[in-house]
This record gives C-alpha cells, sequence and structure tokens, in this order.
C-alpha cells in the first residue's frame, strides 16, 4: 500500500496510510462560434484544497500527528510569503507531487477506551497544486517590477508617487443639464414645446 508523506517545518515527516481522498476542482470555459468550428478558451480554474482521511497504528501515532498540526498551525502566523511554514504533500501514485499548502482543517475525535487503528480527517488549503503554482509577485510587491508596470501606460495610478498630482485625483461626473431640450431655445430662454405643424383641413370623416 502507497504511503501519503506530509513534510513540514523543522524537518518533521510524516509518512500516512491514506483509505480516502478528496479534491474538487472547478473550472470555466468560454466558447466562441469562427466560421469554421467552435473554440473553446479555458479562463478560470481552481483546486482550492484537499482532504484526507488516514488510518494511524496506534492513539500515540495519532497523538503526535495532532501535535504537529497544531505546532504547523502556530507556525503558519510567521509566513512571509515564501512558503516556509507550509507542509509539502508527496504521493506520486496519486500524481500528487510536491505540493504544498497549509493544513486549516482537522477532526479529532477521541473516545473513552483506547481505540485500535483511530482514523482523523484533515484538509489542505492548497497553494502549488495540480492546477496551481505559488508567484510571490501576485500577493506582494515586488522591487525588479513598479506598479507602473502592472497597471501599465494607459491606467491613471491611483496611489502613485504623488496621489495629489491632477491626473491623479479622482474627479466626480459632470452632472446632467437640468434644462429640457423640449424647452428650451437655441439661446438658452424657455419656450413652448416645439410642436408639428398641422397639415390639411381638421374636419371629421
Amino acid at each position: 500500500m502507497s504511503q501519503l508523506v506530509v513534510k513540514g517545518h523543522k524537518g518533521k515527516e510524516f509518512k500516512l496510510n491514506c483509505t480516502q481522498f478528496r479534491s474538487p476542482m472547478s473550472a470555466a470555459v468560454t466558447t466562441v462560434q469562427t466560421r469554421k468550428m467552435l473554440q473553446h478558451f479555458p479562463v478560470r480554474a481552481g483546486q482550492p484544497d484537499i482532504n484526507f482521511t488516514v488510518k494511524f497504528r496506534s492513539q500515540d501515532d495519532k497523538h503526535k500527528f495532532q501535535a504537529f498540526v497544531r505546532d504547523h498551525q502556530i507556525n503558519a502566523q510567521t509566513e512571509t510569503g515564501d512558503l516556509s511554514t507550509a507542509v509539502k504533500l508527496w504521493w506520486p501514485e496519486r500524481n500528487i507531487e510536491n505540493w504544498s499548502g497549509y493544513i486549516v482543517e482537522f477532526k479529532v475525535n477521541e473516545k473513552g477506551f483506547r481505540e485500535v487503528a483511530p482514523s482523523v480527517t484533515f484538509g489542505v488549503a492548497l497553494i502549488e497544486s495540480l492546477m496551481s503554482e505559488h508567484t510571490k509577485l501576485s500577493s506582494f510587491y515586488g522591487s525588479i517590477l513598479g506598479w507602473q508596470s502592472i497597471w501599465g501606460p494607459q491606467i491613471p495610478a491611483y496611489r502613485g508617487p504623488g496621489p495629489l498630482d491632477v491626473d491623479n485625483i479622482l474627479r466626480p461626473p459632470t452632472p446632467p443639464s437640468a434644462s429640457n431640450p423640449e424647452t428650451s431655445s437655441p439661446s438658452g430662454g424657455s419656450s413652448t414645446p416645439n410642436t408639428p405643424p398641422l397639415v390639411g383641413g381638421g374636419g371629421s370623416f
């Protein structure tokens, strides 16, 4: 039976007997009809998390993993963006190769008697997975690329080097004119509504 390898901070490593795992994926595809074919363009895909159900040989092994999860969640509060506090997942038999994430859910069920082969279910919020890859510039400002390279020259900067510059001040839209175009004259004065002239007689039929 293959095992799921979970590697954490301080060189800790666990080989877990996984009996079940679940990782929902979502995607959106835009379809365009051209002259000769119907083309599909994937525009958004995501794999937010993965859940594992694992079995331990004894309660002592289970308690060791519980302590590791607790220490991992406390240590994750010092994350600086380099994934130094994330866990690494390795299970080549299931195409899980060097995935990374944070254990955000861990269900613990303790019983009054000594349980044989206890099982737990825990969830990992994925950062690097089958459909995503960690990029520091997506969440943090980098020294190589400035804000202008991200915005582009066609978009005026709202919070740039000079927030009070003329180009950076947000102006409200000009309110519409209060005059009625049907009752206003070209000179600016008011006049009667423009009614079409009557043509022919007004007799009854």
